[in-house]
């Protein structure tokens, strides 16, 4: 175990975090406005694991992180695009030696209202970690652009930067996935939507 300071992010009140007295669930929180929200920066090591309602994308640019989802271990490798349905609860556990990662925090009905893959939206939304089998599918450049774009008081400019991140989902789902980590609870019907 790292004895290295853990960096605490400020609190976010659309973020249950495991060290609070009162219990709330993710699911509660869809009457609360969720925009899209992009970032890059270091990642952090977290106390504690925490859950929200939107969909989760990393994307460790120049080195292998550590997660724990649901109890398990998840390494999410550098350059590989990882999603997962954020209301499971998580915590970055090693940032190792990433110092810049992708971090998109997508509103499910946005997620849902995309033209990907029926397996994809299947799995993220049964609650499994899938990643890219491809790496390199996105540039830090691309992911400044949005993180300003999506800020943007020009609505139209806000928009463009919205689909161009379905586009890259789009672009993931037709690449080629896989899950990296099953929810043993739950069971994917085939041909259906949840």
């Amino acid at each position: 175990m790292s004895t290295q300071a853990i960096s605490l992010l400020p609190p976010d009140p659309h973020m249950c975090n495991g060290d609070e007295k009162q219990t709330r669930s993710p699911l509660s929180l869809y009457s609360e406005y969720q925009r899209l929200d992009v970032e890059l920066r270091p990642p952090h090591r977290m106390a504690s694991s925490h859950w929200h309602g939107q969909v989760e994308v990393n994307v460790p640019f120049d080195g292998d992180v550590e997660y724990l989802i649901n109890n398990e271990v998840v390494q999410i490798k550098q350059g590989h695009i990882t999603l997962f349905w954020a209301c499971t609860p998580h915590q970055l556990t090693r940032p190792g030696n990433c110092r810049q990662m992708a971090i998109f925090s997508l509103p499910m009905h946005l997620f849902l209202s995309w033209p990907l893959d029926r397996d994809l939206i299947n799995h993220v939304t049964h609650g499994m970690v899938v990643k890219s089998l491809a790496t390199q599918q996105l540039s830090t450049f691309e992911v400044l652009r949005w993180q300003q774009e999506t800020s943007s008081p020009n609505e139209q400019i806000r928009q463009l930067a919205i689909d161009e991140i379905g586009l890259m989902l789009k672009r993931f789902s037709l690449s080629g996935w896989q899950p990296i980590l099953l929810n043993k609870t739950s069971r994917t019907h085939k041909n259906s939507v949840s």
